[in-house]
């Protein structure tokens, strides 16, 4: 619904391969601002076919900076659409300014926001995230397991296999990543046939394997 001459200065992301939204979709991202104090962030819906919009204002400049908006406030430039809403999925994340100003974006986490009840901390930088909804085996999501339809908390979700007489599923991160002083990791199961499971973090490089076992899963 804009000016298709306008020209802005953008920094834009494709979160291939489509991810579907929670109830609560939220934009969690750093920024560094020169030029303006005005940030347009944007989303575009695949589902529905164009973008949602909101925008930032009064924003500090010359420095790194910490924002998190809630993505069910954007709407199409004419107020139309309604809020970004579950299982909807979305395509770019986008993040404008005038094009004589300069913006910098690190750190992009979209996310759905916690319960009320929740007592964890946000973290504070996130290594790696998979959700197995959307993408293919083998492009997307590289490793030895089966991705099935149907079975997972939303839709997908990756499903053991046998490796020398015991089902496993190795999920590989593309690389090696650098942890911080607390890690944690945060995954959803279900399982049968058995009453405990093995974590198993592995760095290649130092010949390393860091194991945490979870006893009487129910």
């Amino acid at each position: 619904m804009g000016n298709p001459k306008a020209m802005d200065t953008a920094v834009i992301f494709n979160p291939v391969p489509g991810p579907p939204m929670g109830k609560q979709p939220h934009l969690s991202f750093r920024y560094w601002l020169k030029g303006t104090d005005t940030l347009r962030v944007q989303i575009y819906s695949l589902t529905n076919g164009y973008h949602r919009q909101l925008y930032l204002t009064g924003l500090t400049q010359g420095r790194w900076e910490s924002g998190t908006v809630d993505m069910t406030a954007a709407r199409r430039p004419d107020g139309s659409g309604g809020p970004l809403s579950e299982h909807e999925r979305i395509d770019d994340i986008q993040f404008y300014v005038e094009p004589t100003a300069e913006v910098l974006i690190d750190d992009v986490v979209l996310y759905d926001a916690a319960q009320a009840n929740e007592k964890r901390p946000f973290p504070q930088h996130i290594h790696f995230t998979s959700t197995f909804d959307s993408g293919t085996y083998g492009k997307h999501w590289i490793g030895n397991f089966e991705v099935i339809p149907d079975k997972g908390y939303f839709w997908r979700a990756a499903r053991s296999v046998d490796h020398d007489g015991t089902p496993w599923i190795r999920l590989n991160l593309r690389g090696e990543r650098t942890m911080g002083a607390t890690t944690r990791l945060f995954f959803r199961y279900r399982l049968s046939g058995a009453d405990s499971l093995e974590v198993v973090l592995v760095n290649r490089t130092a010949h390393r394997d860091h194991v945490v076992s979870l006893r009487r899963c129910l």
